[in-house]
C-alpha cells in the first residue's frame, strides 16, 4: 500500500495503519531514506492515537533524522504532536517548549499553517493551567495567522479554541454566536476531529442554554464520531457533557457516562482530563446536595492534583519556557508585519490589475474590442495638443445597416458588426487609431499619413468589405461601405473640425449612391 493511501486509513484504521506504515518503512529503508522516515512519522502519529506516551518517544528519536533530510511538513507535525502528546500527560511545560519549536520553525519557514497549529496548542496549555486570558490571547493570535490563509482546517481550529476558551469563562452567548461564525469552516474543512470537536462544543452550549434535546443529539454524534477516529481525547469530554446533561434526570446513566469518560482519558495517560473530570465531579455532586459523591470525588481531584503538579503550589510556567514565549511574541510580531506587508502589496498588484482591466474596459467597444468613442475623444484631444501634420481621418458606414438588421435579426447585425471590426483591423495595420464611434459608424485616425496615402488605404477598405465573403454569416448577406475622408496637410486644424469635414464627405458617398468613398483635403 503506497504512503497516500495510509494517510487516507488514518482515521478509519489507526492501528492497521500503524503495522503498515512499519512495513513500508521497512522496505524502503535502504532504497528510499525520505519515503521511509514519512512512513515511520505516520506510524508514530497513529500510535499516539492510543498511547501517547510511546508515540513521544517514537517522535524524539525521529525528528533529527527528519530535520536532516529537511522534510519540514513532517518535522513540524512531529512538533505538533508532540506538543499535544505533552499536554495530554499533563506537562503543559513541555507541551508549550514543542509548540514554541514548531513555531520558530514555522515562521523561518513561512508555513501558516503550521503556525496557526502552534498557536493554538500554546493557547491550548494556557487553557489547562487555567490561564483563560492567556489563551484566548494566542488563539487570537491564530485566528489572524489563519484569516489570511483561508485555509478551512487552520480557520476551523482557531475559531473552536476561541470557543473553548469561551465556555471556560461561560460566556455562552459569546460562544453561539462563535459556532456560528465557525460553521462555514468546520464544515468545509477535512479535519473530522475538528468536526466532532464543534458538534461537542455547540453541544455544552446547548446543554447550558437549557435546549436538552438538542444538546444530548450533538454530544451523543460528537462521541459517536471522535471513538470513530480513536480521538479519546474527546470521546472523553463527550462522555462527561453527557454525564453533565443525565446528572439530574438519570443517575445511572450519568454514573456510566463518567466511568466511560474516566476509562477513556486513563487510556491516553490524559492526567490533565483526569484532574478536570474529578472537579467538575465534585462542583455537580455538591450542587445537587450529594455530599458522599461530592468528598469522593474532591479526594480524587486531589488525588490528580498532587500527582501532575507534585507541590502544594498551583501549576505555573517554567521561567526558561516564560522567556521563550517572550522572545516568540517579538518574533511574531515581525512575522505578522511581514504577512502584512506582503498582503498589502498583494493586493495593491491585484487592485493595479482590476484597475488596468477596468481602465482598458471603459475605452473599450464590448461588441468588437476596438476603441469606444469616450477613447477615440481622448486622443482627438491629445492630437489637438501635439499639433503635428499630417492628419487624415476616415469616417466609415456600413451601407443600410437596418436592413440588415431588419431582415436578418440583431444577432446577424452583431456578427456583422465584429466582422468589420476585424476587416478594419486587417486593413490597417500600423499604428492607426480603429474606433466604433456609435451604431455602425467607425473612426480612423490616420496621423503622420499624407492624403494620397490615405486615399488608398479608404479605396483599399471599401474593395475590401465589398468583396468580402459576408455569406458565412447569412446566406445572401452582402455589405458594403460609404466612407468620408478629411486630410489636413498645411496647417493645423482642431480634430474636431476635421471630424465634421469628414462626416460632410461621409454624406457625399451616401449621395453618390454608397459604395465609395468621397474626399476632402484642407
Amino acid at each position: 500500500m503506497q504512503l497516500e493511501d495510509l494517510i487516507e486509513s488514518l482515521d478509519l484504521s489507526p492501528f492497521d495503519t500503524r503495522e503498515a506504515a512499519l512495513a513500508l518503512a521497512a522496505r524502503c529503508a535502504a532504497a528510499d531514506k525520505p519515503q521511509a522516515l514519512k512512513a515511520r512519522h505516520l506510524a508514530a502519529k497513529a500510535l499516539g492515537r492510543r498511547d501517547t506516551v510511546a508515540s513521544k518517544q517514537e517522535y524524539q528519536r525521529l525528528l533529527p533524522a527528519l530535520r536532516r533530510h529537511q522534510l519540514w511538513h513532517e518535522y513540524l507535525a512531529a512538533l505538533d504532536e508532540c506538543g499535544g502528546h505533552a499536554m495530554v500527560q499533563g506537562n503543559v511545560n513541555e507541551a508549550i517548549h514543542q509548540w514554541s519549536a514548531c513555531l520558530e520553525e514555522a515562521i523561518v519557514l513561512q508555513n501558516g499553517f503550521f503556525a496557526v497549529q502552534a498557536l493554538v496548542g500554546i493557547g491550548k496549555a494556557f487553557w489547562v493551567l487555567n490561564d483563560f486570558e492567556s489563551a484566548h490571547h494566542y488563539h487570537c493570535l491564530a485566528l489572524e495567522f489563519a484569516l489570511p490563509l483561508q485555509d478551512k482546517d487552520s480557520l476551523a481550529g482557531a475559531y473552536l479554541c476561541l470557543i473553548t476558551d469561551m465556555l471556560a469563562t461561560e460566556r455562552y452567548t459569546v460562544a453561539g454566536i462563535a459556532l456560528r461564525l465557525a460553521h462555514r469552516s468546520v464544515h468545509a474543512c477535512k479535519n473530522r476531529h475538528w468536526q466532532a470537536e464543534y458538534l461537542l462544543s455547540r453541544g455544552r452550549v446547548y446543554l447550558e442554554q437549557g435546549q436538552l434535546e438538542l444538546a444530548e443529539a450533538d454530544l451523543t454524534l460528537a462521541l459517536r464520531q471522535s471513538k470513530a477516529l480513536s480521538f479519546s481525547w474527546l470521546a472523553s469530554q463527550a462522555e462527561f457533557q453527557l454525564f453533565n446533561y443525565c446528572s439530574r434526570q438519570d443517575p445511572l446513566a450519568a454514573a456510566q457516562h463518567l466511568a466511560n469518560a474516566e476509562a477513556l482519558a486513563q487510556e491516553i495517560n490524559a492526567t490533565s482530563l483526569l484532574e478536570r473530570f474529578a472537579y467538575d465531579s465534585y462542583r455537580q455532586y455538591k450542587a445537587q446536595g450529594n455530599s458522599r459523591e461530592a468528598l469522593k470525588y474532591y479526594r480524587i481531584y486531589l488525588q490528580y492534583y498532587e500527582q501532575s503538579h507534585g507541590t502544594a503550589q498551583p501549576p505555573r510556567l517554567a521561567q526558561a519556557t516564560a522567556r521563550r514565549l517572550q522572545r516568540l511574541e517579538n518574533r511574531i510580531e515581525l512575522a505578522q508585519r511581514k504577512h502584512e506587508n506582503a498582503l498589502l502589496c498583494q493586493t495593491l498588484r491585484q487592485q493595479n490589475t482590476q484597475l488596468d482591466t477596468l481602465s482598458k474596459a471603459a475605452l473599450s467597444d464590448p461588441l468588437t474590442g476596438l476603441a469606444n468613442r469616450r477613447h477615440l475623444e481622448q486622443q482627438l484631444d491629445r492630437l489637438d495638443q501635439q499639433g503635428q501634420l499630417p492628419m487624415a481621418l476616415l469616417i466609415v458606414d456600413i451601407d443600410y445597416f437596418k436592413q440588415v438588421n431588419d431582415a436578418y435579426g440583431h444577432a446577424i447585425g452583431d456578427l456583422v458588426l465584429q466582422r468589420m471590426a476585424s476587416v478594419l483591423q486587417f486593413a490597417c495595420r500600423n499604428n492607426e487609431l480603429i474606433a466604433r464611434y456609435g451604431g455602425e459608424e467607425f473612426y480612423i485616425l490616420l496621423p503622420q499619413v499624407l492624403f494620397v496615402d490615405a486615399r488608398q488605404i479608404a479605396e483599399r477598405l471599401c474593395a475590401m468589405v465589398e468583396k468580402h465573403d459576408w455569406e458565412n454569416i447569412a446566406k445572401g448577406l452582402k455589405t458594403t461601405v460609404s466612407i468620408g475622408l478629411v486630410s489636413n496637410t498645411e496647417h493645423w486644424l482642431p480634430c474636431r473640425t476635421l471630424a465634421l469635414e469628414a462626416d460632410a464627405a461621409l454624406y457625399e458617398a451616401k449621395a453618390a449612391g454608397r459604395n465609395c468613398v468621397r474626399w476632402r483635403a484642407l
